[in-house]
């Protein structure tokens, strides 16, 4: 496991699942999928706007996260994030990055 600023450890996988659970909710975005397969040291889940689907993965080994956007109507795909993460604050500033940009392009 990786260690922030106050070398409390983490794993991206659990980190990322809390914060979907704690704001996915007020987005209206519709949950697809999500897998956590601790097993694996995994988490993948999907949700769909009226306009995009995103994708967001994560994984312990390392604590990486991945975002990818589809645009439907364009079938463009944007990655607004990929790689590790090296502090807990870094894989929360890229989550909350992700609402103010689907927010932006997506309005709903």
């Amino acid at each position: 496991m990786a260690h922030d600023n106050a070398n409390t450890e983490y794993d991206a996988c659990d980190l990322v699942n809390c914060w979907l659970d704690e704001n996915i909710a007020s987005t209206g975005w519709r949950e697809l999928s999500r897998i956590h397969d601790r097993e694996l040291r995994k988490l993948v889940a999907g949700y769909e706007t009226d306009h995009l689907l995103i994708s967001i993965s994560a994984w312990t080994q390392g604590n990486c996260l991945d975002i990818d956007v589809l645009d439907k109507p364009t079938r463009t795909v944007t990655m607004l994030c990929v790689g590790a993460c090296a502090e807990r604050n870094e894989i929360l500033a890229r989550l909350n990055s992700l609402l103010a940009q689907i927010k932006n392009r997506d309005p709903g």
